[in-house]
């Protein structure tokens, strides 16, 4: 006479176990470079928004005060004429570590990026993201 073997229900097999670990590690493998990706797009947005803000600091400062092309604008002009609860007022220093208080500045010249910015994230978005700023 056969016995009806009946096998326990609720439980995975081991090889049913080491597809989902696969299948798990392989969607990790995908999604965590693509976060990491968009994390420093992010990065980068917020610099260029910063940079549009100073460089109409830069302009408003230089108008009221009368300055000629190429005369140097001190941070704390650009900080007096930036949004008081901008990011760049409050911190001049960004995420990646750019410090927009060390930068020089001038009427009508390119605002530049703090240094580093272009090792940090220059390959992250083309080149043209950042026209007409100047990327360092």
């Amino acid at each position: 006479m056969m016995k009806n073997r009946v096998r326990a229900c609720g439980a995975f097999s081991v090889t049913e176990t080491v597809l989902l670990i696969l299948v798990a590690v392989l969607l990790a493998g995908v999604a965590v470079p693509r976060f990491l990706q968009a994390q420093k797009r992010s990065e980068a947005r917020e610099i260029l928004e910063d940079l549009q803000a100073i460089d109409s600091a830069i302009d408003q400062y230089a108008i009221q005060s009368g300055l000629a092309p190429g005369s140097p604008v001190p941070w704390t002009k650009v900080q007096y004429y930036l949004r008081p609860d901008s990011r760049a007022a409050t911190n001049p220093v960004n995420r990646i570590g750019g410090d927009y208080s060390a930068t020089p500045y001038s009427v009508d010249g390119p605002v530049p990026t703090p240094v580093g910015t272009k090792a940090a994230l220059g390959g992250v978005v083309a080149e043209e993201f950042w026209k007409p700023y100047e990327l360092r």
